[in-house]
């Protein structure tokens, strides 16, 4: 590495003396000056470079012939690989994954090839939260590309997220039919229910992106089936309202399934099935009185408010769930949920009882912050 230091200031001074590469730092005279065996001793000399402009650069590029450049970015990705740090790692991953997938074709070892997808399924992952979700699918499918035929075999978690993972943004670039072939795949290796259940529920918001209504509507239901919810057909009786922010936390993990399924065909009930979307709110607040709130309950909660506010004209009761919602909420810190809650409550239950000048700085906050198209599932189901 040392020899390597003093090589590269040897070949690099031309161009450092013309201004076409620039040192980030002042070491980098010493590999020049210093003898071989005092660059073998420095163990923390780091000499870096970068070049005058973006042209340059390219420029530099255009001499590397085709093949030559699948090694070069071959070589760059495993230098960064063997020197940076699993955090570093995770900082510069689009910088990596980048490198490695220019030259997939030189990767031919099975053990490449998996640590290769473990990072595209890294960089996958940050592009969708950062909503990217093209160049998300794009890293998601090399990953998918150099999985092994056996890989739900030997390395079952990881092939289930990647899958999972791939699913959704398949779905999320309307990309349907690859979406549901994943599907398809995975809900034949999948071992549990609560795996499956996650995949269905996948379905069900691809289905819903393409107005399939009735068919997500459908699937939802085949899946409370199978976690053995039965719709209650009753509201709740509840007197004391504002003692439900003090339920215990749910803990089983199939009715947390079940909260998540019961959220997702809410609105396809609303349109497709109206006679059968307050049996879905009915029962979400019957789970929770009975197994405790959900990090999700403040959905259940300000939907039924709605309900009583916007149907019933029962503004009382309604705005008390309302700020129940609010409450848990902050309570859960769902930050997933903040727009759906806040855009229910202050633009459908606040101005029956307070003034409507009191709701606008909060939905304009809401709006700017968030615009995303659930914001306007709440209006969907009263208008």
């Amino acid at each position: 590495m040392k020899n390597r230091l003093k090589v590269t200031a040897e070949q690099l001074w031309e161009a450092i003396k013309a201004g076409l590469v620039l040192p980030a730092n002042n070491t980098y005279t010493i590999p020049l000056v210093c003898a071989q065996e005092e660059l073998a001793s420095s163990d923390a000399l780091k000499v870096n470079y970068k070049f005058l402009h973006d042209r340059v650069q390219q420029a530099a590029y255009s001499l590397i012939s085709e093949a030559e450049k699948k090694v070069t970015h071959l070589k760059i990705g495993q230098l960064l690989l063997k020197n940076l740090s699993p955090d570093e790692r995770k900082e510069n991953i689009f910088t990596l994954v980048n490198q490695l997938n220019f030259s997939l074709d030189l990767i031919t070892t099975q053990c490449q090839k998996d640590e290769l997808a473990e990072l595209n399924l890294i960089a996958g992952q940050q592009a969708k939260l950062a909503t990217a979700y093209e160049a998300a699918k794009n890293y998601l499918n090399v990953a998918l590309g150099v999985l092994a035929d056996n890989s739900w075999s030997y390395n079952y978690k990881f092939t289930l997220t990647l899958y999972t993972e791939a699913i959704e943004t398949e779905y999320l670039t309307s990309n349907f039919e690859p979406s549901n072939t994943l599907a398809e795949i995975a809900l034949k290796q999948v071992k549990t229910l609560l795996e499956q259940v996650k995949i269905y529920e996948l379905q069900i918001y691809a289905y819903i992106a393409q107005n399939k209504m009735q068919t997500a509507l459908e699937l939802g239901l085949q899946v409370l089936d199978k976690l053995d919810i039965k719709l209650e057909k009753e509201p709740p009786q509840i007197v004391a309202i504002e003692e439900l922010e003090f339920l215990p936390e749910m803990n089983d993990i199939y009715k947390l399934s079940a909260i998540e399924i019961l959220i997702a065909i809410a609105d396809p009930a609303y349109v497709s099935r109206p006679d059968l979307w307050l049996s879905l709110i009915f029962t979400q607040i019957a789970l929770c009185l009975q197994y405790g709130n959900s990090p999700k309950a403040s959905y259940s909660y300000i939907t039924y408010g709605l309900f009583l506010c916007g149907s019933l004209s029962n503004i009382e009761t309604g705005y008390r769930f309302g700020k129940l919602a609010l409450n848990l909420l902050e309570k859960f810190n769902s930050e997933a949920l903040k727009a759906k809650i806040f855009s229910g409550f202050y633009g459908f239950i606040k101005q029956w009882k307070d003034p409507c000048r009191d709701t606008i700085e909060p939905l304009l906050k809401i709006f700017k912050l968030e615009r995303k198209p659930e914001i306007y599932s709440m209006q969907v189901m009263l208008f």
